[in-house]
């Protein structure tokens, strides 16, 4: 049987713009779907890779490939995914820093993840059918977690298939602690709304403290100087009517309302 491949792009944030193309992939019939970031590069074996290793183990709804960092693609960005930790909020990427020909055990990683990168994630047809779409509440953070936690309840695992190679750009448009940059305004707004969004579905007896959490980011970057990356925060925490709209968030975090580049900085929260 000849196996027909349809490629769907978006000039939107990938994450979000996967939803509906999910939507389309599960309408045509699709048994795998496999959404990428747009500032992605894939090897053109990756494909083969990950949906061999989602047929060896139906029990996989999700699976990653091995992101290399695009600049320096001899480095691992994250070996299908990451954990994270609800208690303090941090995400640590599995593998990270290990050289690209590094033999890293696809159990061991499968075990460790929390969620796979959404980067690079592809799932089968059952898992979009009984677990859903990604949850279009979330933008730019958060909604991999969602999705797989969703899906662990449901009985579903996550995959990895170490020999599939993507080369990301991370953190290129939102600025980001990886790329040593301040986040966009817009970017933090989002952040910390979905973090709040995540930890009241998920984690609620922690919910205090995480609020406390990011509002003592917000002072932070208050004493630092950086008033809109404050304001955005709090705006993100109280959400005070402030559209989810990216073009909305940015009109009222920028006077002009363009997006706001963020400047190198060596303090991280």
């Amino acid at each position: 049987m000849k196996k027909t491949q349809h490629v769907m792009g978006s000039h939107d944030q990938p994450a979000c713009a996967g939803v509906s193309g999910f939507r389309e992939a599960v309408t045509q019939g699709a048994q795998y779907v496999w959404i990428l970031n747009n500032d992605t590069v894939v090897d053109c074996r990756a494909l083969g890779y990950l949906v061999e290793r989602m047929s060896l183990d139906h029990t996989i709804g999700l699976c990653g490939c091995t992101l290399l960092e695009y600049l320096d693609p001899h480095l691992v960005q994250a070996a299908s995914g990451a954990h994270y930790d609800y208690r303090t909020t941090r995400t640590k990427n599995c593998g990270r820093g290990l050289t690209a020909n590094a033999r890293l055990d696809t159990c061991r990683v499968e075990k460790s993840i929390t969620y796979v990168a959404g980067a690079s994630v592809m799932a089968i047809r059952a898992y979009l059918q009984d677990v859903g779409l990604m949850n279009e509440c979330y933008f730019l953070y958060f909604e991999e977690l969602d999705w797989a936690i969703w899906g662990k309840r449901r009985g579903f695992q996550l995959g990895y298939a170490s020999d599939a190679l993507v080369y990301h750009k991370q953190g290129a448009s939102t600025g980001s602690k990886e790329s040593n940059l301040l986040p966009l305004p817009c970017a933090q707004y989002f952040y910390a709304r979905n973090l709040l969004l995540m930890t009241a579905s998920f984690y609620r007896p922690w919910y205090f403290l995480i609020w406390m959490k990011i509002m003592g980011t917000a002072v932070k970057y208050f004493l630092m100087g950086h008033l809109v990356l404050a304001k955005a925060t709090c705006l993100g925490v109280l959400n005070l009517g402030l559209a989810e709209d990216l073009d909305h968030v940015r009109d009222r975090l920028s006077s002009d309302g363009s997006p706001v580049r963020g400047r190198q900085t060596g303090w991280r929260n």
